[in-house]
């Protein structure tokens, strides 16, 4: 018996499995944990390099690592340099999850002791999407862990959540705002105070790759110490959607915060 090419074609097709003799259906990409990564084409939502956060999540299957340097001008004399700082490997769990691990980075004193800061652990979930009259709402619960050297770093374990809101206003125009709950030590007393801080910011979009924002923030101890204010803006530039470059500089409004704090950084997505 005689069999023709494209019969042995259609029965080799169908002996490997595969539904349809013109095609096939592709695997969608995963990451190494084996989460599917979900449909992106935004740029990269960072956290920084604000003192608000970013109501924006990772995306789905997705990881963000992100840092940079800060210098501080304190007040009554000496710096700080801070590197990196504000380090965080975010990765997106779901589209409404995301897991974030970061080290608060190494401090150099002048005067006064070097040493590395307290890592942290925590999650960022996202509760309400922008509607036309309501912002984007997140909450950000996260623990500092006392792992640091002891110059810089706490006895205890301390808890806060961040409850992260943001509303466009026009295709340029964006608000934002924070407000944080921390447990903080006193390292006197060994006992926790309640700290609350709040910000306010708004962006501008001067291009596709170019952003702006300014910010006015305040740190509000529960007992004893002194209030902070602070006001500082920034740019973000996007060279490409995945990675984000970044530049800040800011100024306290009293004598509880540095005179002048400035710095850099990048965020990247992959």
């Amino acid at each position: 018996m005689q069999i023709s090419h494209s019969s042995f074609r259609l029965v080799l097709v169908a002996g490997l499995g595969v539904g349809s003799v013109t095609g096939s259906t592709a695997l969608a990409e995963t990451n190494f944990l084996g989460i599917e990564k979900a449909a992106y084409d935004s740029t990269v939502p960072a956290d920084r390099p604000g003192f608000f956060d970013n109501v924006n999540l990772v995306p789905k299957g997705y990881f963000i690592a992100e840092g940079g340097v800060r210098f501080d001008d304190n007040q009554g004399g000496g710096s700080t340099t801070t590197i990196p700082s504000s380090f965080l490997l975010r990765s997106g769990l779901t589209e409404n999850v995301e897991l974030r691990l970061g080290f608060n980075g190494y401090n150099l004193n002048s005067p006064g002791k070097d040493g590395a800061a307290d890592a942290t652990v925590g999650f960022k979930f996202r509760l309400h999407d922008e509607t036309k009259w309501t912002p984007a709402f997140s909450v950000l619960p996260t623990v500092s862990l006392p792992v640091g050297n002891d110059a810089v770093s706490k006895n205890k374990a301390e808890p806060e959540v961040h409850f992260v809101f943001g509303k466009s206003l026009s295709d340029r125009v964006s608000l934002y705002s924070n407000v944080n709950l921390a447990q903080r030590l006193d390292e006197t007393t060994g006992n926790y105070d309640l700290e609350t801080a709040i910000a306010i910011a708004t962006g501008y979009s001067f291009s596709d790759k170019v952003n702006g924002y300014a910010e006015y923030y305040t740190i509000l101890p529960e007992h004893g110490g002194r209030d902070t204010h602070a006001i500082d803006g920034g740019f973000t530039f996007f060279p490409v959607p995945s990675i984000q470059l970044d530049t800040f500089v800011g100024t306290g409004l009293n004598d509880a915060t540095s005179n002048i704090f400035f710095g850099g950084g990048i965020a990247k997505l992959f």
